[in-house]
């Protein structure tokens, strides 16, 4: 089994991996075998497994005996992604299995973004915030366009300063941030803030 770490909720080529021919020790190439449907099946944080969007496909050029499996952005929703391939009809390959590791995201394994600085990632966000309610703050117009769920939002000078909370939703276009507890004061377009990772 091979793993592989990539970027939560962006589609990712799993591979190059090889498969080896069922009963021979060399490995399979295009003219082998061709996969057909329900023989890639994933399950997305141990959940059941279902079949795949998109089944192993060979890459190209003589003598190759290199494949790729491409997921969907929706399937790389999830923090581990367990796949297997199974020759369920003609056998003519060895079974094969692989895991996905994500990062980048709240959900993920990992919410680093490794694609990131560190420092990005600690303070995704700064700025004066556009307005506010009773349990959410607009960030600046040009706030991240990366879901900020799960981060903290910390006031700074202004209306409603020294108060942190919870981001438990965060609207990538309106950049409206829905905390977790009504403020104690409602911020407003004069309140300096930071978005830090929790």
């Amino acid at each position: 089994m091979e793993i592989f770490r990539a970027k939560y909720g962006v589609a990712f080529d799993v591979g190059p991996f090889v498969i080896q021919k069922r009963s021979f020790p060399d490995w399979a190439a295009s003219g082998d075998w061709t996969p057909a449907t329900g023989d890639t099946k994933i399950s997305k944080d141990y959940g059941n497994v279902a079949n795949a969007t998109n089944n192993p496909a060979a890459i190209g050029g003589t003598g190759s005996t290199g494949w790729k499996l491409t997921l969907t952005s929706t399937e790389m929703q999830a923090a581990r992604i367990f796949g297997q391939v199974v020759d369920a009809a003609t056998k003519a390959v060895e079974d094969y299995a692989f895991v996905v590791v994500t990062y980048g995201h709240p959900s993920a394994a990992d919410p680093f973004d490794f694609s990131k600085s560190l420092f990005d990632q600690l303070q995704p966000d700064a700025g004066i915030a556009q307005a506010g309610g009773g349990n959410s703050i607009t960030l600046r117009a040009g706030a991240p366009s990366f879901d900020l769920t799960g981060y903290v939002v910390c006031t700074g000078a202004g209306t409603g300063k020294e108060q942190f909370r919870r981001i438990t939703a965060y609207n990538t276009t309106t950049k409206v941030a829905t905390v977790a507890s009504a403020w104690d004061v409602v911020p407003d377009n004069t309140t300096d803030y930071v978005v830090i990772i929790a």
